[in-house]
């Protein structure tokens, strides 16, 4: 592709990277007010039903009812921002929201007219008119997330923060005064789907303020769409996400409400939510929303370039997530106690097993990079042959042995699908990581853990909690300075982007 321009647009990295650290501190800040609030106003069955709507079937309706176009949206929007064509950037949004109506609109009314069986497919019979109103929200919402995408894929992360500074301080407030009504998860699902709307229209404001007029300035030379290109990604991404799906936490919450009722359901969402909020706060997450336009803006077309940034990701991920996780494993209980509602101390079990394969989960995000850079959608598709594992599993031991068991098939699920990918890596694209500086991180993990688990015992309440992090943390971090995972050259490289040669590890 030619390049409309020779004039390359702006990405400032360091300004995008503050604000999608700020995206996510205030998010997940908001998130703990929020389920505090709503734990304290539902019952605990209720809190299942919402935990199956929200924290169950958006997520996987994100990935299902959008066929795939989320991922062509995310790999070829920062190609042709690159090349500063936002003529076709825009045709790209246009087509994508076409098609989006069409599908979630059918998801719509199949969901309008079969409310009552599908609420009894869930265990909650009585709950159709509130799943009603939530398939309304559901919609909405897929239509947003397709500018959201797009402002990260062109590195408008200030927009991001500002849009969800707003929804989050609406949706707080919502929340409070649906929470004080009669009947108030009927109410915080009305509340939901409001600031759907409410979102798209922001949304939408920012679009025609920002991008929308870059489009229409754009006069380079009309160049026709790679539908070829566009279609295959597009379809091998699809049934990649499919798999993706069938791996993730949120389709677990189907299984365990199926078989174990609402309450089990509850003690999952609330581990769920836990986990997620934690997770939101690993670096390597909160700047993927950077990372992911600009691995591919500047490897797009020089693939084999890639397997620095590769090893970086991979140990930069390993370094921010074993101490979250090893904490995390060791004090769950103690945080669903002290900081959310002791009705749910028995979800720690389950947090704790999911802290424990944090890291794995983690590694999914730069293996999956480096396979969708090489635009090798194909390998990672072969890898989702543990989601189906995953369910056919689950169905099976979940009746047996409880909501403990499918936390496990899920965790080793995933693990065999990154240790297979990761197998494409190396014979394929002939780019592994440095098994060196991975073993030492990991050893470090161990080694911290073993020091600090005799001492957690001296940790309590919510200040002894949030102090033995600090504790914990400070261990680490020793350990990784004395004993290094990262190369010379990669300290120095790290070293030379941030104001202060503090990168010891």
């Amino acid at each position: 592709m030619t390049p409309p321009s020779s004039t390359k647009p702006k990405r400032r990295v360091v300004r995008n990277l503050l604000f999608s650290i700020f995206t996510k501190a205030q998010g997940g800040v908001f998130s703990y007010l929020t389920t505090l609030l709503l734990l304290r106003a539902f019952k605990v069955e209720e809190y299942g039903l919402y935990s199956v709507l929200f924290l169950g079937l958006i997520p996987n309706l994100a990935l299902a009812a959008r066929f795939g176009v989320p991922n062509l949206l995310m790999r070829f929007i920062p190609e042709y921002f690159y090349q500063n064509n936002f003529r076709m950037i825009s045709r790209l949004l246009r087509a994508a929201n076409i098609f989006h109506v069409a599908s979630a609109g059918l998801l719509l009314v199949i969901t309008w007219l079969f409310a009552e069986t599908l609420s009894g497919w869930f265990h909650f019979a009585q709950s159709y008119d509130v799943l009603r109103i939530f398939a309304v929200g559901a919609f909405v919402f897929l239509l947003g997330e397709n500018y959201r995408i797009l402002f990260g894929s062109v590195f408008l992360h200030s927009t991001i923060f500002w849009r969800n500074l707003i929804y989050n301080v609406l949706r707080l407030a919502g929340i409070y005064i649906a929470t004080r009504t009669d009947n108030p998860l009927q109410a915080v699902v009305i509340v939901e789907a409001v600031l759907y709307v409410v979102s798209l229209i922001l949304f939408v404001v920012a679009y025609h303020r920002n991008v929308a007029p870059r489009a229409a300035e754009d006069h380079g030379p009309h160049e026709p769409a790679p539908r070829a290109r566009f279609i295959n990604y597009t379809i091998l991404g699809y049934a990649n996400e499919l798999g993706v799906m069938l791996l993730g936490w949120a389709v677990d919450l189907f299984i365990v409400s199926a078989y174990l009722g609402g309450e089990t359901a509850a003690m999952y969402g609330l581990a769920m939510r836990v986990f997620s909020i934690m997770y939101g706060f690993l670096p390597s997450n909160f700047l993927s929303v950077v990372i992911t336009p600009l691995f591919f803006s500047e490897y797009g077309a020089s693939k084999e370039q890639a397997r620095f940034g590769f090893t970086l990701l991979v140990k930069t991920s390993l370094l921010s997530t074993i101490p979250i996780a090893v904490w995390m494993s060791i004090m769950s209980r103690a945080v669903i106690v002290d900081f959310f509602d002791p009705r749910y101390a028995e979800a720690g079990k389950l947090l704790a097993v999911m802290s424990i394969f944090m890291f794995m989960d983690q590694l999914r995000y730069p293996v999956g990079l480096l396979l969708q850079n090489a635009e090798r959608n194909d390998l990672l598709l072969y890898s989702k042959v543990f989601g189906v594992a995953k369910i056919a599993i689950g169905v099976w031991l979940v009746p047996l042995y409880g909501a403990v068991a499918m936390v496990w098939i899920t965790c080793l699920s995933v693990a065999g699908q990154n240790l297979l990918s990761y197998y494409w890596i190396v014979r394929i694209l002939k780019s592994p990581t440095d098994h060196k500086g991975v073993g030492r991180l990991l050893l470090n993990g161990l080694i911290s853990a073993a020091i600090f688990y005799p001492l957690h015992f001296l940790f309590r309440g919510p200040v002894g909690v949030l102090g033995s992090g600090v504790v914990y943390l400070l261990i680490f971090l020793a350990i990784n300075i004395l004993h290094k995972g990262f190369t010379p050259e990669e300290r120095n490289f790290i070293n030379q982007k941030i104001p202060w040669r503090i990168w010891l590890f």
